[in-house]
């Protein structure tokens, strides 16, 4: 018969290994890598410096813009068309007809039609500059994509 012990549902061990067990499931010819030692101190962590940009735009902390056809229901960073800045967007909600559609729905079927006019996420976006102000684009929650309001002065 061999040295070996076979049980079901347990792993194969070395029965004549000074410490063998079936708890410590020792496998063979399997060795085990030695654990490293714990280093004391401080690991040297490199810490990033402010990347400097020479920009038209103006100082700003954003590499690059979205065009302003490709805004969708968040802030984003643009080149406003207006004061020539790049800044992040601030967004507001305003009734669209997405709104209008879901209160017609749940007035016929809940009689609750005011519910979706209090729900930000049935409005469409509207972005503002979050330098000057100026409203540049309104994104359609309907799928009617972003109409563009303010354009590239010339």
């Amino acid at each position: 018969m061999s040295d070996t012990k076979f049980q079901a549902g347990t792993p194969a061990f070395t029965a004549n290994h000074p410490t063998a067990s079936p708890d410590q499931h020792y496998y063979q010819g399997q060795t085990e890598a030695p654990i490293p030692p714990y280093q004391q101190g401080t690991p040297n962590y490199e810490v990033p410096q402010p990347v400097q940009l020479n920009n038209t735009h103006g100082s700003s902390q954003y590499l690059h813009a979205t065009p302003l056809t490709a805004l969708t229901r968040g802030p984003a960073p643009v080149d406003c068309p207006m004061c020539g800045r790049r800044a992040l967007t601030a967004t507001t909600f305003s009734t669209g007809n997405f709104t209008h559609l879901w209160a017609a729905v749940t007035c016929f079927t809940l009689c609750l039609g005011c519910i979706p006019y209090l729900i930000s996420g049935l409005k469409d976006v509207q972005h503002t500059c979050g330098n000057c102000g100026a409203l540049l684009a309104i994104w359609h929650r309907s799928g009617g994509g972003v109409d563009v309001v303010a354009h590239q002065m010339k």
